[in-house]
């Protein structure tokens, strides 16, 4: 899949090392934007990283299973991701990331969490927008639409319930008329 770095033995005094080839990742392999909004990657691991972060690094991390559980990806990845990883870790980490080979970034994983991780591959504009549509919805699912600051609230609130308002005051003036009716 790709070759790894080595030293040039020539005369030469100086090291050359070559670069590290990686090739294309076939489409298959990739996570599409459905399968990151099936997959609803688990809130408590989205909520502990910022939305920056996560931003620049195009890294949705998706969920944690059991090392010799199978995992719950789409069919076209699970004979590439498949569970059964064996190792002195017992909970394998799954993330989405466009760049699934920087082992920077998979260091600095394996190390705050003490995990196994497993990085799949997204195309940029999947996770983007996975990011900016559905972080929201998974993360902050209950929060409080944002109440416009360009008019009084009551009068928003009686403009949206006048049909209410008006059927209880037609009660309420019902109510006093049989009271003043009783008495006479």
């Amino acid at each position: 899949m790709f070759e790894f770095l080595e030293v040039d033995q020539s005369e030469h005094k100086e090291q050359v090392y070559y670069q590290e080839i990686i090739k294309e990742i076939p489409e298959n392999q990739h996570l599409t934007l459905s399968d990151l909004i099936i997959i609803s990657p688990n809130k408590k691991i989205l909520s502990c990283l910022s939305k920056k972060i996560l931003d620049k690094y195009s890294l949705i991390p998706l969920f944690s299973v059991l090392a010799n559980a199978r995992p719950n990806l789409p069919r076209h990845l699970l004979n590439d991701f498949r569970g059964g990883i064996q190792g002195k870790k017992q909970i394998v980490l799954y993330i989405a990331m466009t760049n699934p080979f920087d082992n920077h970034i998979l260091n600095i994983i394996r190390s705050i969490t003490d995990y196994t991780v497993v990085s799949i591959p997204v195309k940029k504009i999947d996770a983007d927008i996975f990011l900016k549509n559905e972080y929201n919805k998974i993360v902050y699912p209950q929060s409080l639409p944002k109440i416009e600051n360009n008019g009084n609230i009551f009068f928003k609130a009686f403009k949206e319930n006048i049909f209410y308002i008006m059927f209880f005051i037609i009660i309420l003036l019902g109510l006093i008329a049989i009271k003043y009716f009783i008495h006479i």
